[in-house]
């Protein structure tokens, strides 16, 4: 899998690493049993501080997405249901989305394009085109 980090970017790297994962689960590229890198490989790979990939997968073991262990490193888990703690803190997050949205001027019919858009990229039914890909396999 290569990752792809966006030097200039104001989202910090390991923000960078977290949401790539998440969107190659939503994706279908990683599956659940999958492994990821290691975090020594993934910080050669990506020429960064060990330490911020360590940070990443931390935070993908805390939110649920991994199980992170010395042994065997981080093991993609098999979301199929979301829990209660997650739909809460997910309506949150859309909701402010949503304010930002309304407040740059976006209409719903904006923001329903946008949306059937990205549901149907993370469904495949829309073939990959302009977007960078997240993870190679």
């Amino acid at each position: 899998m290569t990752f792809l980090i966006k030097w200039d970017s104001e989202q910090p790297f390991y923000l960078q690493i977290r949401n790539q994962v998440v969107e190659a689960m939503a994706r279908g590229q990683i599956r659940p049993g999958n492994a990821l890198p290691s975090i020594r490989a993934l910080a050669e790979q990506l020429a960064i501080n060990l330490h911020t990939v360590h940070k990443a997968y931390q935070l993908l073991d805390q939110e649920g997405y991994i199980h992170l262990s010395r042994r065997q490193g981080g093991i993609v888990r098999d979301l199929r249901n979301p829990n209660h703690a997650f739909l809460e803190g997910w309506q949150e997050r859309l909701s402010t989305i949503l304010s930002e949205a309304f407040a740059q001027g976006m209409t719903s019919q904006d923001i329903l394009q946008y949306y059937r858009q990205i549901t149907q990229e993370f469904a495949g039914t829309t073939p990959p085109g302009s977007e960078e890909a997240i993870l190679d396999e």
